[in-house]
């Protein structure tokens, strides 16, 4: 209808349906009927919301819809293209988790208008019997507990089991079991509870595996003349100690002044075809979700640790990215195209580093090899200076090493990145901006990684943060660079404050996405970027292979560029999606193991950062990165937090960055959370 458009497109405030009846002129009962189809119509594409009596734009100035995701620690948060925002009303609607929602920015976050829809389907959570009855307590404390399971005695239930539940009426409030999981006693069951409340697929389906299994266990080299035959250069992999997917291997040779660089990346393509069955499940999944001591796959292990897996001494087939760069650091020259290659050493991150460590009974293992892995060394330092000065930021890993028997923690530590962990890094940077400047240049579909400037106001608190540690930025601070912040990271290197000041860097970011259209990364200082070297675990670089074979290596039909324009935005749309729920399930999973790990430890004495304050105390990072809370109840006396960002009762204060002994008191499984108290020496008493 004309006149609904014009009224919708000229409306600037909340409007009644009598007012679009009105405008519209509506004179009887049909024509009444065919203005409310269309406002409904409106409302289920996303154009409108209704409140009450009245409707309203959902896109206007400030205003968005998204997905709302509530956290642990009660929080919530809406995800935005690029960036994330604190809901600041979350106590004022009966908001579930991940609702989509109409909301608003306001200063410091966003506020919800209206939910749109209920997008859970399954909730986990805890059986508590009472008397005769089985009551639910979801593990998502944010879940009601005015829900009611109408399906509980077709199970054999006992008090503390966990069980997942799906919702079978929003309005009426009723769930029904479909998984039992176990007793909340076991940790693998808290484990799996984190998965199940996402809903993520433990098992592939038979078609998918049926699929899988269709592919000769090995590759015939006669079967592929037109490839590239790599099969007899020296190629090596390097990966962790425990790694079974090989997706990426190296050739590195010195040639004159310039080195001689190859990255082989491996030809899933090839076994997983658009709308296969394969293709459909790794496009579900989206990516490898990695948490400790286990993997769930994106695809079926007879291709991720088998025929797609550059393993040594197989012949595989690959995707090679052929490089001449000079000693600045410049690619000079340039070709992509398919391969046939043999890894000739299955190295280790490890052994590598002991290698270039000096270590004799390494250096004796690895004598064959010496004079590669020296000049890959070299090249990738060159590598690493180049994007320095570009302005790339190298932030260091917050992530966890967690040493495990079985589920049993036996130690935490920070992960340690070496030089071969770099050193592949920066091959595999090289590889993918050489790949989407290719594809940029000539303009074909395509699966980019970008990455914005950061949002103002996060960078503004990062530069408070460094500031009241004394570190001072130069010139405008509205139009910071990354290489300013790359020199304020390093100048804080060997302070005990780095993980905090690095955390919280890293959360002045944009947020990286994938999208169909080029923006550059301005995290890695780089103009093009995408992903493209791990294609068995990540569902876009799987899609930046088939653009490059569609388009550059056999273009026989253009014809539907603007099809797989549009496709590819829906792909990267989704895989940032999923990208987002495997980081929530392995933090979550990584706080789990944090939480037993510390049940071990229960009033024993550490030493940490403070990592955040907040009106309600303030968190404290132990150097193993295990994080907790000193609640503001127990600090002595009257604390608030005041402008500088630090609660403070007038005489002492607590701010970021502050070094401080607490002592663990407390251990919440169910939540994930860790409670300290401030650790204080009793004064010595002279008589």
């Amino acid at each position: 209808m004309k006149k609904l458009s014009d009224f919708i497109n000229n409306v600037e405030r909340p409007f009644t349906v009598e007012e679009v009846l009105a405008y519209c002129g509506a004179q009887n009962g049909e024509e009444y009927k065919t203005v409310i189809k269309e406002l409904n119509a409106l409302i289920d594409d996303e154009t409108l919301f209704q409140k009450g009596d009245f409707y309203d734009l959902c896109h206007k100035d400030k205003r968005g819809v998204g997905e709302l995701i509530i956290r642990r620690n009660h929080k919530g948060y809406i995800y935005e293209k690029d960036d994330i925002f604190e809901v600041l009303n979350l106590n004022d609607l009966r908001l579930l988790n991940h609702d989509r929602v109409v909301y608003e920015h306001v200063r410091n976050g966003a506020r919800v208008l209206a939910i749109l829809g209920h997008e859970i389907k399954y909730v986990v959570g805890i059986i508590i019997k009472r008397g005769g009855n089985f009551l639910f307590r979801a593990d998502d404390t944010s879940f009601p507990n005015d829900f009611r399971i109408n399906n509980w005695h077709k199970y054999h239930l006992h008090n503390n089991d966990k069980v997942r539940c799906h919702i079978v009426d929003y309005d009426k409030r009723i769930l029904a079991i479909d998984k039992y999981i176990g007793s909340a006693k076991d940790p693998q069951s808290q484990e799996l509870s984190i998965l199940y409340a996402h809903d993520i697929a433990m098992e592939f389906k038979p078609e998918v595996l049926k699929e899988a299994a269709s592919f000769k266990p090995y590759v015939d080299k006669d079967e592929y003349p037109d490839r590239h035959d790599l099969t007899t250069l020296m190629t090596v992999t390097i990966d962790g100690d425990d790694a079974k997917d090989f997706d990426d291997a190296f050739t590195v040779e010195k040639v004159a002044d310039r080195y001689h660089l190859m990255v082989h990346i491996a030809d899933v393509s090839h076994y997983v075809k658009k709308d296969s069955f394969l293709d459909k499940e790794a496009y579900e999944r989206g990516t490898s979700i990695y948490y400790p001591g286990h993997v769930i796959p994106m695809l079926p292990d007879i291709l991720s640790n088998g025929l797609c897996s550059l393993r040594p001494n197989e012949v595989r087939l690959a995707m090679t990215v052929d490089m001449y760069i000079d000693n600045k650091g410049e690619v000079k020259d340039y070709d992509i195209y398919e391969s046939l290659i043999c890894s000739q050493r299955r190295l280790t991150y490890q052994k590598v580093n002991k290698f270039y460590e000096g270590d004799k009974e390494v250096n004796e293992e690895y004598a064959k090899l010496a004079k590669m892995l020296n000049e890959a060394l070299e090249l990738a330092k060159i590598l690493k200076a180049k994007r320095k000065n570009l302005g790339g930021i190298d932030f260091a890993s917050d992530e966890a090493e967690f040493i495990l028997d079985g589920y049993k923690v036996l130690d935490i530590r920070p992960r340690q990145r070496g030089l071969s962990e770099e050193l592949i890094e920066d091959f595999m940077i090289t590889a993918n901006v050489c790949v989407a400047g290719h594809m940029a240049y000539l303009d074909y579909p395509m699966v980019y990684r970008n990455h914005g400037f950061p949002k103002e106001e996060k960078l503004m608190a990062f530069m408070q943060l460094v500031e009241n540690q004394g570190y001072h930025f130069k010139g405008n601070k509205q139009a910071i660079s990354a290489r300013q912040l790359a020199d304020c990271l390093l100048s804080f290197k060997d302070d005990p404050i780095f993980p905090i000041v690095n955390n919280y860097c890293l959360k002045a970011m944009a947020k990286a996405e994938y999208d169909n259209v080029l923006s550059g990364h301005y995290g890695l200082g780089l103009k093009y970027y995408c992903h493209f070297t791990s294609p068995i675990r990540r569902y876009p670089d799987l899609v930046v292979h088939r653009m490059l074979k569609k388009y550059v290596l056999h273009p026989l039909d253009l014809a539907k560029m603007d099809e797989d324009v549009k496709d590819n935005l829906r792909i990267a749309q989704n895989a940032n999606k999923r990208e987002r729920i495997s980081v929530e399930i392995e933090r979550d999973i990584d706080d789990l193991y944090k939480c037993y790990y510390m049940l071990k430890h229960i009033n024993e004495v550490f030493e940490g950062v403070i990592s955040g304050v907040n009106t309600y105390g303030f968190y404290v990072k132990l150097y193993n990165t295990v994080e907790g809370l000193v609640h503001i109840s127990k600090l002595d006396g009257y604390f608030a937090l005041n402008d500088e960002g630090a609660l403070s009762d007038g005489f002492q204060s607590y701010q970021i960055g502050d070094i401080v002994k607490v002592r663990c008191t407390g251990v919440n499984i169910h939540r994930g959370e860790i409670d300290f108290s401030l650790y204080h020496r009793k004064r010595q008493t002279w008589i």
